[in-house]
């Protein structure tokens, strides 16, 4: 028989709810205790596993570098060495990709640009984004290297090496598969911000990897206000950076991906602006800049200086006045482009990009050249010119790549789901030569 000072059921139940809400009362007048910050969550041993000698999975060191034999250098930039090794054990060829440590870029730990480049890689698995096999390491600290699939060689050199223009199929087929990786890209809110065909790289198979991330951001919708606009090869830059905008997103991607689309039909670039003074005088823009400082000692002594600079011709004008001196828009380079940029895309307004007005340095600008787009021109639906035909919907498909208003550029997801891709002729492997690389 039990006795009468057991405890019940309901006793115990009673009594342990009002231990949980004195200690949740606690907790809120004290905060959270050690105990609860430190203390790891309970880990799931997988069905089937004996629960008792289960632990969690021990990340896997870093292999050596002595598992690789180096062939040879492939090329170099400013945060790498790329070279050609063989696997010592399997005898495969991959691409090491050795991390520099310059000093001025590492004084507080490993450089960032590759940290970024590592996480991207590391994070995104698609087809056309280059592979990342592992990682492995040197005797220093200083001595990583990425194991990468080997490429042959850029999509720049495989252009530059072709014999006969892209056929038709084959341009879809490289836009299809570039198309297809930013995609991925964007879906996971990545944007890559430096596309351009030195940054693509080409399979003797006809597969092309985008690579370099280094560059690389996460980006938040709402777009954030607080990125650099000085991101993108020139040539390949949007008009919203060239004019100084740090709101932005992916559409910066798809307009660079329509210079490619553009490059690779006419196998030139298609913006090319020139910093020479010569060279923008012959671009017909007016354009002047000036700026002034002063400054004074406690002795009442004072000094300023004023300088600008302007040339104009009758057909068109572009001027900027009481610009920063610090801000680009005030270097040949970027108002060459932006030249260039108007030129064939027509005049900027709100009427063809929204909020243009409102850019912080709209007002400063003054362009009396075409009004309307000339890019058919340069595209034209008979061609019998040494270069890819673009047939109606590959210039439509151009065409909302490289509009002026960023809101209005076609997504990488809508350009793949287009008309241009099913119909006919299909995408079809590309031929390229390898002139023995």
């Amino acid at each position: 028989m039990a006795s009468r000072w057991d405890d019940s059921d309901s006793d115990s139940d009673h009594e342990s709810k009002s231990k949980s809400e004195g200690k949740r009362k606690k907790r809120r007048i004290d905060g959270p205790s050690t105990a609860d910050i430190h203390q790891p969550p309970p880990v799931e041993a997988p069905r089937g596993t004996n629960t008792t000698s289960f632990s969690p999975p021990v990340p896997r060191p870093c292999r050596s570098i002595d598992n690789y034999t180096r062939l040879g250098k492939i090329d170099e930039g400013t945060y790498g060495i790329v070279w050609k090794a063989k696997e010592n054990a399997t005898d495969k060829i991959f691409a090491l990709k050795q991390v520099k440590f310059p000093s001025e870029i590492t004084r507080e730990g490993f450089p960032i640009a590759a940290l970024r480049e590592i996480n991207v890689l590391r994070t995104l698995n698609h087809a056309n984004i280059l592979n990342v096999k592992e990682m492995v390491v040197g005797e220093t600290s200083r001595s990583v290297f990425m194991v990468m699939d080997l490429m042959e060689m850029d999509l720049k050199d495989a252009c530059d090496n072709l014999t006969e223009p892209l056929t038709q199929g084959e341009l879809k087929h490289v836009m299809l598969q570039l198309l297809s990786a930013i995609e991925c890209m964007h879906s996971h809110y990545y944007f890559h911000r430096d596309l351009k065909t030195s940054n693509i790289l080409v399979h003797k198979s006809g597969k092309i990897c985008v690579c370099d991330f280094g560059l690389t951001r996460t980006f938040d919708e709402p777009l954030r206000n607080d990125y650099t606009p000085l991101v993108i090869t020139l040539f390949y830059r949007p008009p919203e950076l060239l004019m100084g905008t740090s709101t932005y997103g992916p559409e910066v991607d798809i307009w660079s991906i329509g210079c490619i689309f553009a490059e690779l039909i006419t196998r030139e670039q298609l913006f090319v602006g020139n910093g020479e003074i010569d060279q923008v005088r012959g671009l017909d823009i007016d354009f002047s800049f000036s700026f002034s400082f002063s400054f004074s000692f406690s002795f009442s002594f004072s000094f300023s200086f004023s300088f600008s600079f302007s040339f104009s011709s009758s057909s068109s004008s572009l001027s900027s006045s009481s610009l920063s001196p610090c801000w680009s828009l005030t270097s040949t380079d970027s108002l060459s482009q932006l030249a260039k940029i108007f030129q064939t895309l027509g005049a900027p307004s709100e009427d063809n990009w929204e909020g243009f007005s409102k850019l912080k340095h709209a007002h400063a600008l003054r362009w009396n050249g075409p009004k309307v787009s000339k890019l058919r021109e340069k595209f034209p639906a008979n061609n019998f010119e040494n270069k890819t035909f673009l047939n109606q919907n590959g210039f439509i498909l151009l065409e909302k790549m490289l509009m002026l208003d960023p809101k209005r550029r076609i997504t990488a997801k809508s350009a793949l789901e287009g008309v241009y891709f099913s119909e006919a002729p299909l995408p079809s492997q590309v031929r390229w030569n390898w002139n023995n690389n």
